[in-house]
């Protein structure tokens, strides 16, 4: 296949062709079955429309953005046969409708009033979960658990294998104009790229290294060094996380009605730089370090934020 070709080379991201192969061969509803031996000159925007009917009658909860993974990965094998010649023109495959929703992050000052202010609660409860030692199956709770919100809220990592879960020593250095870390994520979900921190992560470096004297070799992991099985670690800490937000009350979002995870850390420092920077921090900057686009910044957090502070005042002038 073509993609497996391009990955090899580099030209997209490894896990792309598998991501395409997932589609069109679901043991469920995957095209290739559904088409079977049709010829592709026959597959037009009709029979497409006929093939998501069959979708939505294996599975009627699928979600818009699945419904157009599907349609990106028949299109691409369209266009495959569009440029071998088989056929001349790649067919219209309308897309779902996409309902966005804000992501579910953890409100903080001044979005809702200090004594809201649910990062700040998370934190505390974190403290308090390690001082009394608390005991989540075999893992007791340390200062790790602070140490891995305060981190994730203030480098903008994704909490995945290839991500948080991912970073090792020799990907990081600090910084001290301005005071941040510099970390170079090998294969974050966008490829790779180097993310710049807000100045509490070095804090939170600091610690690390003091905490993990034992692992501060250029290969060990920063979190759950301990755990070579990165998938292990990453389990573990959801476990910790998830006790830690039931205990503070914040399991559920009170806007959106969903789940807080790990991803909501992620989700609040996003939401934290468009606001307490009072507009100041480019669109475009943030989108490339936190390794997304502009768009997705603009449809899940900026638009779903309230104005405040200096941004209503300027909403309010008058001019000079």
């Amino acid at each position: 296949m073509r993609e497996f070709a391009k990955a090899e080379r580099g030209e997209c991201h490894k896990k792309l062709p598998k991501n395409t192969e997932f589609y069109l061969f679901h043991k469920d509803w995957g095209a290739a079955e559904y088409f079977g031996t049709q010829q592709v000159t026959e597959i037009g925007t009709p029979e497409y429309l006929k093939y998501i009917d069959f979708v939505r009658s294996k599975n009627s909860e699928l979600r818009p953005a699945t419904m157009n993974h599907i349609a990106t990965n028949i299109s691409k094998t369209l266009k495959l046969a569009r440029d071998m010649g088989f056929i001349q023109t790649v067919p219209d495959l309308p897309r779902t409708r996409r309902h966005d929703n804000p992501r579910a992050y953890f409100k903080f000052h001044p979005v809702v009033e200090k004594e809201k202010d649910e990062y700040r609660l998370l934190l505390d409860t974190a403290r308090q979960m390690a001082k009394a030692r608390l005991k989540v199956r075999e893992t007791v709770i340390d200062y790790e658990l602070y140490d891995m919100i305060v981190f994730l809220a203030h480098s903008f990592l994704r909490p995945t294998e290839s991500e948080f879960y991912g970073v090792k020593h020799r990907h990081v250095s600090i910084q001290d104009n301005p005071k941040s870390l510099q970390i170079f994520v090998p294969e974050g979900k966008t490829g790779s790229r180097v993310v710049n921190t807000m100045p509490q992560a070095v804090n939170i470096y600091d610690s690390i290294r003091k905490r993990n004297a034992d692992y501060l070799k250029p290969d060990d992991h920063l979190f759950f060094p301990q755990y070579r099985n990165r998938g292990s670690a990453k389990r573990i800490a959801q476990r910790i996380f998830n006790e830690c937000v039931i205990e503070a009350g914040l399991k559920t979002d009170a806007i959106t009605g969903e789940k807080h995870s790990l991803y909501s850390l992620r989700h609040t420092a996003i939401s934290m730089r468009i606001v307490l920077s009072q507009g100041k921090t480019n669109i475009y900057t943030l989108a490339k370090n936190v390794g997304t686009s502009v768009n997705q910044i603009e449809r899940f957090y900026a638009s779903k934020l309230p104005l405040q502070g200096k941004l209503v005042e300027n909403l309010q002038s008058f001019g000079d």
